[in-house]
């Protein structure tokens, strides 16, 4: 490997794992703290194949494979019926805020989280 990437994958690795705070979901006053790796591209890859190039979708699945208990236990099994009932029974607010952080994209970074944006 040349010096270029070898620093390139060392900034990747120390990224590190993340944590988003999501009070909707909390107990008792608490928000619910989540843990997630920032996606590779071959991640992002394999979320726009699950989904078939529908963002909407693509998003979901972005959450599903992401989102970790403290300790790395998945929040979410990797089911199209989990799929869909984040679609049709969870508030997209919060789906696209969690997202566009596990993006690096969302308030969290500097973005604005916004449910509009899931279809572009």
């Amino acid at each position: 490997m040349t010096a270029v990437l070898d620093r390139a994958i060392a900034h990747f690795a120390a990224q590190g794992v993340q944590t988003i705070d999501v009070p909707e979901w909390g107990e008792e006053g608490q928000p619910l703290v989540l843990e997630f790796a920032p996606p590779s591209l071959a991640m992002v890859q394999q979320v726009r194949k699950l989904s078939k190039g529908d963002d909407t979708q693509s998003l979901l699945w972005l959450i599903v494979k992401s989102l970790r208990h403290p300790g790395g236990e998945a929040v979410f099994d990797e089911s199209l019926a989990t799929v869909k009932a984040l679609e049709s029974r969870v508030d997209p607010q919060v789906l696209a805020r969690i997202g566009e952080t596990i993006m690096g994209t969302g308030a969290a970074s500097g973005g604005a989280a916004d449910v509009n944006a899931l279809g572009e």
